[in-house]
């Protein structure tokens, strides 16, 4: 986070107190982006192959099974992100002991 505080020079003229708060929101956005871009790429490299093997099919069925899957998948594929983000951004220990518990339970939500 110090490094950032240094590639940042608007950053000097604030408090500390003002410097961290505005790292945290900066990291918060980019974290939430990337959850996003990573939740788009693996639904894409999840859900497709799905799609298409479900159409392929002239069985009703199994495209009903694929609209099933979608929800506790979303949520699976939100944790994966979660995980992937935290892993890739150096939050601290801290948060990032919170948003691995946090990617597990959903992971673990989405298999129930």
């Amino acid at each position: 986070m110090m490094n950032l505080m240094e590639q940042l020079t608007f950053l000097q003229d604030f408090p500390p107190v003002i410097q961290t708060l505005i790292i945290n929101l900066i990291l918060f956005i980019i974290a939430i982006g990337m959850i996003l871009v990573l939740r788009r790429i693996l639904m894409m490299i999840f859900v497709r192959p799905l799609r298409a093997i479900a159409h392929r099919t002239p069985i009703v069925s199994d495209e009903v099974i694929v609209d099933e899957i979608m929800a506790p998948l979303r949520i699976a594929i939100v944790g994966l992100a979660l995980i992937i983000t935290v892993n890739l951004i150096d939050f601290g220990a801290e948060i990032q002991q919170i948003a691995e518990t946090v990617a597990r339970t959903l992971m673990i939500m989405a298999g129930f």
